[in-house]
């Protein structure tokens, strides 16, 4: 197992509602923390994949953008899968690319949101994956 995943394949299970905002652009971390948090979820922000992977913690979803400086957000996700890490993400990107679909699809996307994103498609995809108690192992 890549020894970045370490802290995440040993997450808890008692985290239903934390969410993880995984975005290099602080307004838009920032702008899903405020609307998040008032749906009740626990955020945690992160601003790179790296920074992502060294934190400790337990998680029932992952928010993460595509588009990201050195390691990009699908990457990210296939990193986990890779590791044996199955928690529920959802992917945002600025447009709709074609070539990332069938990625997106073996990386167990919950949702793939194109921005500007719905916050009913955000919530509702949250919603599914922490009432699903897909929770990090």
């Amino acid at each position: 197992m890549d020894q970045r995943l370490q802290h995440h394949s040993n997450a808890g299970q008692n985290q239903a509602h934390r969410v993880c905002i995984v975005d290099d652009d602080a307004g838009v971390r920032d702008s899903l923390h405020a609307l998040l948090e008032s749906y009740g979820f626990e955020i945690r922000e992160f601003d790179s994949a790296d920074s992502f992977l060294k934190a400790p913690l337990g998680y029932c979803c992952l928010v993460v953008d595509h588009r990201m400086p050195v390691t990009k957000g699908l990457d990210l996700l296939e990193l986990l899968r890779l590791g044996g890490i199955d928690t529920p993400a959802i992917l945002m990107t600025d447009k709709d690319e074609p070539n990332l679909a069938v990625r997106v699809a073996k990386a167990k996307c919950v949702a793939h949101l194109v921005k500007p994103i719905s916050e009913t498609d955000l919530v509702q995809g949250i919603r599914r994956a922490c009432d699903g108690l897909h929770c990090a192992d």
